[in-house]
């Protein structure tokens, strides 16, 4: 009677740790689908990514591109004037080939800006200048 106990707990237990991974598989799905609807992927060039978030919507106009576990930022200006924010783990090489990749682009990625941005007002952001 006891080998049948056994068998059974280990039965019950196998069971209950399939429907939390199954749970907690339904939830990311559902986080991963939320998070793809507020970050739009505006462009796709070899394992380039370029897109923003909905949330970065009340910042001055931008793009984020990621390739793996690399990401960087750029401010979009007038014309095609494009300043970097910040970079994680490009090199030299691959920021000077996103940055030719931004400014062939820059007209789709300020209209899908725009058109995803359209009812958010953007923050006023100064300049800070070290130097008065």
């Amino acid at each position: 009677m006891g080998k049948y106990l056994n068998e059974t707990s280990l039965l019950v237990g196998i069971a209950e740790s399939w429907l939390v991974y199954l749970f907690q598989r339904q939830i990311i799905l559902l986080l991963y689908d939320n998070l793809l609807k507020t970050m739009p992927t505006v462009l796709r060039i070899g394992s380039l990514i370029f897109f923003f978030t909905s949330y970065d919507c009340s910042e001055p106009i931008h793009i984020h591109c990621v390739d793996g576990n690399k990401e960087c930022k750029y401010w979009l200006s007038s014309g095609t004037n494009i300043l970097l924010a910040y970079k994680c783990g490009f090199s030299k090489m691959e920021l000077g080939k996103i940055e030719r990749i931004i400014k062939e682009n820059i007209t789709l990625l300020k209209n899908a800006w725009y058109e995803h941005c359209k009812d958010t007002k953007q923050k006023e952001y100064k300049r800070i200048s070290g130097n008065k």
